[in-house]
């Protein structure tokens, strides 16, 4: 599950190599990524909270979801 070892990643990446809510990452993060999550959790506020805590600060929470009313859902159905 997680293919990454300090070993064989670029220098200056760390590598979390257990499930994030497992590990202690406040003011951790300078990036978090969200690919098409939103739509996956029961709860939206306490997910951006704890992304909130992770940030370091400055930080950039990048993501991306699924619209109703995006060109895909609109027009491939």
């Amino acid at each position: 599950m997680y293919p990454y070892s300090e070993g064989n990643v670029p220098a200056g990446i760390s590598v979390l190599n257990k499930p994030w809510w497992q590990a202690d990452l406040k003011d951790a993060a300078d990036v978090v990524s969200l690919f098409e999550t939103l739509d996956h959790t029961s709860d939206v506020q306490g997910l951006f909270s704890q992304i909130r805590t992770m940030l370091k600060k400055g930080g950039i929470c990048f993501l991306t979801t699924i619209l109703g009313s995006g060109f895909d859902v609109k027009e491939l159905g």
